[in-house]
C-alpha cells in the first residue's frame, strides 16, 4: 500500500473513484508500505514548522512530504490489494481519530470507523473490446505485468480471456467465467515479462488462438456467432494493449490496409467495413457479405432517426432476417422506444442487404442515406 496525504476535501478529491493515487491528482506520495504475515506500525507526524509531513519511525530513514501549511491535510492509503487491515491508533491522551467516510469502491470501513480493508483482497477488473470480432479478423494482444513506481515485477499477475456472442455490462465485479465462456487463463509463468496472443475469428463455428508460433489452437464455438463475438478479458496486475489486424478495409468507397492498435478501455474508431472478396489467412475465401458499423451515422443523425422511425414494421423485418432475438422483439415492442433499436445498431454490426431491406419494406426508403445507404 502507499501512504500519503491530500489537502482538499475527500468529497471533492475524487478519491472515491477507482483510480491509483497517480491519477486522482491531489495525492501526495509519502511512503510505500509492505507487510507478510506480520504487524507493521507507522507513525505519522506534523513537523513541528507545519509545513512537512514525516513518517519518524527510524531516526536515520525519515520519509518527509514538503505541504501547504495554510490548507487542511488529510492522511491518505491506498491499499492495493490483499487481506490487510489498517488500524487508526492515536497518541496517548490525543483525539479520537477516524476514516473519512469517502474511500474507494473496493474499500470498507469497521469498528467505528477505525479499520479500513479491501472488500475484495485481490481486485481484479473487467473489461471488453468495444466492437464485436468478425469473421475474418484478428486481433494481436500485448500483455505486460502492471510495474509501478517501485519498478519491481510484481510477484503474481495474469489474464483471463473469453468470449460471448451476447455483449454483457462488465461494470461490476463478475469474473470472465460468470459472463462468458473461458477461452485462455494465462498467469506469470506464461506471461514473463511480455507476451503477444492472437484471436482470429476463422468462421462461425471456431477460432484461433495463438501464444506463439509454435503454441495455436482451434477453439469451437456454440451459439449464434453470425454477428460476431464480443471478446472479455479478466485483468490481475496486468496491462494489455490490442491491435486490430484488419486484412482489407472500405472507407467511403476506398480500400485500403489497415492496422490498428488500441488500450483496451479507449474507444476503437468506427467500422471496419469488411471487403467481401478478402478474408484474413484465406486467399480463396468466398465472398462474405459487407457489414457495416453504424455508429457515427447514427450519431450525426440522432434526431432525424429517432423522431422518423416508426418501431413495429422495421422491427419485424430485423426479426426476420435474423438480425433481432425474439427476447430483443419482445423488449422493443413493449417499451416503444425508437431510441433503444438505434441502441443496438450502434453496438452491434449489421449486413448491409438486412438493413436495407428493413427500410424499404417498412417504407423508410428515405432514411437510407442517413444510415450511409443509398438506393
Amino acid at each position: 500500500m502507499t501512504l500519503g496525504a491530500i489537502q482538499k476535501d475527500p468529497l471533492f478529491c475524487r478519491a472515491q473513484k477507482p483510480l491509483s493515487p497517480e491519477d486522482i491528482g491531489c495525492f501526495i506520495p509519502m511512503k510505500v508500505l509492505r507487510t507478510h504475515k506480520k504487524e507493521l506500525v507507522v507513525q505519522v507526524e506534523l513537523g513541528a514548522d507545519g509545513g512537512t509531513l514525516l513518517t519518524p519511525n527510524h531516526p536515520e530513514n525519515v520519509d518527509r512530504v514538503n505541504i501547504d501549511r495554510e490548507q487542511h491535510v488529510y492522511i491518505a492509503l491506498y491499499i492495493k490489494f490483499g487481506d490487510v487491515p489498517v488500524l487508526l491508533q492515536e497518541c496517548s491522551g490525543g483525539p479520537t481519530i477516524r476514516f473519512h467516510s469517502v474511500c474507494g469502491p473496493n474499500g470498507q470501513l469497521e469498528s467505528e470507523s477505525r479499520m479500513a480493508r479491501l472488500r475484495m483482497p485481490n481486485p481484479w477488473s473487467v473489461c471488453r473490446l468495444d466492437k464485436p470480432l468478425l469473421i475474418g479478423q484478428r486481433i494481436s494482444i500485448k500483455i505486460q505485468p502492471l510495474i509501478e513506481t517501485t519498478a519491481k515485477v510484481p510477484s503474481r499477475y495474469y489474464v483471463n480471456i473469453g468470449w460471448n456472442c451476447l455483449d454483457y455490462d462488465c461494470s461490476g465485479n463478475n469474473c470472465v467465467s460468470e459472463i462468458c465462456k473461458l477461452t485462455k487463463s494465462l498467469n506469470k509463468e506464461d506471461i514473463g515479462e511480455k507476451v503477444e496472443v492472437e484471436i482470429e475469428m476463422t468462421s462461425s463455428k471456431e477460432i484461433k488462438f495463438t501464444l506463439s508460433k509454435e503454441d495455436s489452437s482451434l477453439i469451437g464455438l456454440e451459439g449464434d456467432t453470425k454477428h460476431g463475438l464480443w471478446i472479455y478479458f479478466q485483468l490481475f496486475r496486468t496491462k494489455i494493449e490490442v491491435t486490430y489486424n484488419t486484412p482489407v478495409t472500405c472507407v467511403e468507397g476506398q480500400s485500403q490496409r489497415a492496422s490498428r492498435s488500441e488500450n483496451v478501455g479507449n474507444d476503437v474508431p468506427d467500422g471496419p467495413f469488411i471487403d467481401p472478396n478478402h478474408v484474413s489467412g484465406n486467399n480463396n475465401a468466398q465472398p462474405m457479405e459487407v457489414s457495416i458499423n453504424l455508429k457515427e451515422n447514427i450519431r450525426k443523425n440522432y434526431t432525424k432517426l429517432k423522431s422518423d422511425i416508426m418501431l413495429p414494421n422495421i422491427l419485424d423485418r430485423l426479426y426476420e432476417d435474423g438480425y433481432l432475438t425474439i427476447e430483443e422483439l419482445g423488449k422493443l415492442r413493449k417499451e416503444d422506444k425508437t431510441d433503444d433499436l438505434l441502441e443496438i445498431l450502434s453496438k452491434r454490426p449489421i449486413e448491409q442487404s438486412i438493413l436495407k431491406n428493413a427500410l424499404v419494406k417498412s417504407k423508410h426508403e428515405h432514411l437510407l442515406s442517413l444510415f450511409g445507404l443509398f438506393d
